[in-house]
């Protein structure tokens, strides 16, 4: 399935049978794809007005010829409309719960839908009857609109909508025994370029409005120096976690020791500079599907999931390391080292909420720090001084 993680009110899928048909025409996010979806289950209303201004066409010609082949497109258009209300409806409950809507069943509903126009069009050009001719050249040319208004957030499906009722239409008037209407052929590719033009121009916008929309959240939720996540783009990703039985987490405070004292001798820079080295190195020890941010000055944090206990702590025993093991170039000839100091905590272990995580994990860097620096700790783990750290303490007190 092709599927994101957009906003739950607006998330749509589509089988991947059917995702060409429904790509945008430019590259775009997930986000982007899913929202573009969700907007073809938009209301019912201009559906099932397309269909009684249909059935109206029908029972006309019914009316007039009395043959049963109207009498059985009323029935299949019936059937049609009242299938796409109840998976419309049913569709809308279970997005409610799932927080998506798969319009797979839907488009399928409205191909068959527009081709049920079209053999209707077929039938009634072919014939000799002028006034149901002009009946039906006036609601193949009415639904043009509405057809392009509704779909246009996938091209190739709106204009797959359009040839399905356009096409026979113009294959009908080619048929029929007034030779006058075969102009309607020659009318047709302007007319269905004309079509495309419209449904690009509206998806083109809307897309346009889209990528800026995603843009400013972008910016609004990275931190512009390292291009991590900030305090807000972290605060959005931890509210969308949702603790589980069977799902560990674990989120990690870093904090790094004797960064003041780079910024304060080497200046600003330089600390940008360290910055955003340590930015790289913190991403390469991490995973691509964890999520990584600059909390503010030489604040970080690191969320990881579906991972055992002991892998997190390995994973905060490497930061450590890793970020500690090479100097950092600031300069042509000068190069700086710095240590960091990790505090963590695990769900289901040690919190049962993303708060009680973070405050907890903070705790616990309190703690690494408080044991010397230069080293992690896990929240309610004992603390262990050595002679060590207890002497290097005391010399950077005095010294």
């Amino acid at each position: 399935m092709f599927t994101t993680t957009a906003n739950p009110s607006a998330r749509g899928v589509v089988s991947d049978k059917l995702a060409w048909l429904f790509a945008p025409r430019h590259p775009a996010s997930p986000e982007i794809r899913s929202y573009l979806l969700a907007q073809l289950m938009g209301s019912m209303g201009a559906a099932l007005m397309g269909s009684l201004c249909s059935i109206l066409v029908l029972g006309a010609a019914f009316w007039k010829s009395g043959e049963n082949i109207f009498a059985a497109l009323i029935m299949v258009d019936l059937a049609i409309s009242m299938f796409r209300l109840i998976e419309w409806n049913y569709g809308k409950r279970r997005a409610e719960i799932a927080g998506y809507r798969n319009i797979t069943v839907s488009a399928s509903l409205s191909i068959a839908w527009c081709t049920l126009q079209g053999v209707s069009a077929f039938i009634i050009l072919s014939g000799d009857d002028p006034v149901l001719q002009v009946l039906s050249a006036t609601l193949a040319m009415a639904l043009i609109g509405p057809l392009c208004a509704r779909n246009y957030a996938a091209p190739r499906f709106a204009i797959l909508m359009v040839l399905l009722c356009d096409l026979p239409f113009a294959a009908g008037a080619v048929m029929s025994s007034e030779p006058w209407l075969s102009l309607i052929l020659v009318l047709t590719p302007p007319f269905l370029l004309g079509v495309m033009q419209i449904i690009a121009t509206l998806h083109d916008a809307m897309l346009d409005t889209l990528f800026a929309k995603e843009e400013n959240h972008r910016l609004a939720t990275h931190d512009s120096l390292t291009s991590l996540l900030n305090r807000q783009g972290m605060d959005e990703q931890l509210a969308r976690f949702s603790p589980q039985h069977d799902r560990t987490m674990a989120l990690l405070s870093l904090d790094l020791d004797g960064f003041k004292a780079i910024n304060d001798t080497h200046g600003h820079g330089a600390g940008d500079r360290v910055l955003v080295e340590v930015a790289r190195r913190i991403q390469d020890v991490v995973g691509e599907d964890d999520l990584v941010a600059r909390m503010g000055g030489d604040e970080f944090m690191i969320i990881l999931c579906n991972r055992e206990v002991d892998e997190f702590r390995a994973i905060a025993v490497t930061l450590v390391n890793v970020i500690a093991s090479e100097l950092i170039s600031i300069g042509p000839e000068t190069s700086v080292g710095l240590r960091v100091s990790v505090g963590y905590a695990c769900i289901p272990e040690d919190a049962g909420t993303t708060m009680e995580l973070r405050l907890r994990a903070d705790r616990a860097l309190y703690d690494a720090k408080e044991s010397g620096k230069g080293t992690c700790r896990r929240f309610g783990e004992k603390t262990e001084y050595d002679i060590g750290s207890i002497y290097s303490n005391l010399r950077e007190a005095y010294i």
